[in-house]
């Protein structure tokens, strides 16, 4: 059979959650999430993103995969990846759907789902129940991580935008934050710090999003590792290396 890998936009809203209506085919009427086909050469991210502004003329925040869904329709084997998505402003226009909802968690399942997209609706309930997901609390406001992304947007600097490129302009800011100290560890310009602190913070917001990770999940998995490598009875109050414990 046929397999087609495609990927999926779980667009959130504070307690909301973003579905289309397909206004075409076989399943014209049906419930979806927004999303589309993985093109050769694209990751799912890029794919995510292109099919959005392709579908709504719109802007969108990648997080973390929800789950891959694996479902035979009679003509072929549909492969969707799901993200945890979210809007980049408020602004949206349907280019190929036949309407458009918000759904709150008691109406996530008034709608006729597609079936594929069915399976995801019980994963958004049990995130909305265990606060995770879509109820969950960061460092940074959604609002500030959209005007980051919004800068590199309007200036089509995604072009230059490539891992390396933002792992050097990471390094080169952190070692401006650095400067800041050159000579004297208490005498320092706070403004200074603020500025280069966040030249860091920008860039690493902009990889996150060009690679599709998840701030929470990456640094969960290092302090998983962290706590092996320097166990507290061990390494407390001790500033040797791990391997010298």
């Amino acid at each position: 059979m046929k397999e087609i890998k495609v990927v999926a936009a779980v667009i959130c809203d504070g307690e909301q959650v973003f579905a289309t209506q397909r206004g075409y085919g076989d399943y014209k009427g049906w419930w979806e999430f927004p999303g589309g086909k993985i093109e050769p050469g694209e990751s799912p991210q890029e794919a995510l993103k292109r099919e959005i502004r392709e579908e709504m003329a719109a802007e969108i925040t990648v997080g973390k995969l929800i789950d891959v869904v694996e479902y035979d329709y009679p003509q072929f084997h549909l492969s969707m990846q799901c993200f945890w998505c979210s809007l980049m402003g408020d602004d949206f226009k349907l280019l190929e759907a036949e309407d458009a909802r918000w759904l709150g968690f008691d109406e996530l399942y008034s709608v006729n789902w597609l079936p594929a997209d069915y399976g995801l609706i019980e994963k958004i309930k049990r995130a909305w129940n265990s606060k995770a997901g879509l109820k969950g609390e960061c460092l940074m406001k959604k609002e500030t991580i959209d005007r980051i992304l919004q800068f590199t947007i309007d200036r089509d600097w995604d072009q230059f935008h490539t891992p390396a490129n933002l792992a050097k302009s990471i390094s080169i800011e952190a070692n401006e934050l650095l400067e800041c100290f050159q000579w004297s560890d208490d005498n320092y310009k706070i403004e200074d710090v603020r500025d280069e602190l966040a030249d860091v913070l920008v860039y690493c917001i902009d990889m996150l999003d060009k690679l599709g990770l998840d701030a929470d999940e990456i640094i969960n998995a290092k302090m998983d590792k962290n706590e092996k490598k320097y166990p507290a009875e061990k390494a407390k109050g001790n500033a040797k290396k791990y391997t010298e414990l």
